[in-house]
């Protein structure tokens, strides 16, 4: 199990907690993400850690393609031009695209979505 902990490295409760330094005194060296409890000590499990950095890969790569999308549709003339158009504007130019277009202006709308 991979437990989350916020931005502000905080977490609460008896469940999630893995080192309480009230109780078991100051943390040890730690590997982050690999380690886990064992009695009173704390000790590196190469299983927790491959988790662990497994959850972050993934995390990386879903970063990455959010980062790409956001590049290709900043970078996209054409959707640009549409998203400065007034609603009346953009009105006209959806009753005389073709099919194709739609389709196009429709991905280029939802991967703006996306990036938000």
């Amino acid at each position: 199990m991979v437990i989350k902990v916020q931005d502000t490295g905080r977490y609460t409760g008896d469940d999630v907690i893995l080192w309480n330094e009230v109780d078991d005194g100051s943390m040890p060296d730690i590997t982050l993400g690999g380690m886990v409890r064992q009695g009173s000590a704390l000790v590196f499990n190469q299983e927790r850690k491959d988790l662990h950095d497994a959850v972050i890969l993934e995390e990386q790569s879903e970063q990455t393609r959010r980062d790409e999308i956001e590049s290709a549709v900043k970078g996209d003339a054409t959707f640009n031009t549409f998203k400065a158009m007034s609603s009346a504007e953009q009105d006209d130019w959806w009753a005389g695209t073709t099919a194709a277009q739609k389709n196009k202006a429709l991905l280029w709308l939802l991967k703006d979505r996306v990036r938000r």
